[in-house]
C-alpha cells in the first residue's frame, strides 16, 4: 500500500483498510513477541522481543499517546479530530509531504537502531531510555520552528 499512497497518492485506504491493517499490524506484533528464537542469528536473539516490537511501531504509539494526552488535557475528547498530529506539524513548518514522509521513517529507523544498540541493558531501562528518547524527539518541531524561532 506505501508506494500507492507515496505523494502524490494514486488511491486512498479508508476506514476499513486501515481497520485490517491495524489488525494485521497487531497479529505480527504478537507473533513476534511469542516467537521462538533458538533459530535465529546469535546477535538477534539477545535482543528484547517486546522492546523491538515497540521500537518498530514507536511513531503511532508515541503520537497516539501524544495526541491522546494533549486532547484530554485540553478537555477535548481524546477521539475528535484535528491537527495535532507530528506529520501535520512538520508540514505546517513547510516542509513537503515528501520530505515530511521521509523524516518521519527516519525517525522510526532511528528508534530501531537505537533499540538494537541498547539490547545489551536490562529490557526496563532499554524501554525507559527510547521511550524518553523518542518523546523528546517528536516534541522538537513543537518547540523550535525550522528557522530556530520558539513556536507560538
Amino acid at each position: 500500500f506505501l508506494l500507492f499512497n507515496y505523494s502524490p497518492a494514486k488511491i486512498f485506504m479508508g476506514d476499513s483498510g486501515s481497520l485490517v491493517i491495524g489488525a494485521s499490524i497487531y497479529f505480527l506484533a504478537i507473533s513476534c513477541i511469542e516467537m521462538d528464537t533458538r533459530s535465529l542469528p546469535y546477535f538477534v536473539k539477545g535482543i528484547s522481543k517486546p522492546l523491538l516490537t515497540m521500537a518498530i511501531l514507536v511513531y503511532p504509539l508515541i503520537d497516539t499517546i501524544r495526541v491522546f494526552v494533549y486532547r484530554s488535557i485540553k478537555g477535548v475528547s481524546p477521539f475528535s479530530a484535528d491537527k495535532n498530529h507530528i506529520h501535520h506539524k512538520l508540514l505546517s513548518l513547510g516542509l513537503s509531504h515528501s520530505k515530511t514522509v521521509l523524516i518521519l521513517y527516519l525517525f522510526n529507523i532511528g528508534i530501531v537502531f537505537t533499540c538494537l544498540l541498547f539490547n545489551f541493558e536490562n529490557p526496563t531501562i532499554s524501554f525507559f531510555i527510547l521511550f524518553s528518547f523518542a518523546t523528546f524527539v517528536v516534541q522538537i518541531p513543537f518547540i523550535f520552528n525550522l528557522n530556530g524561532k520558539k513556536a507560538t
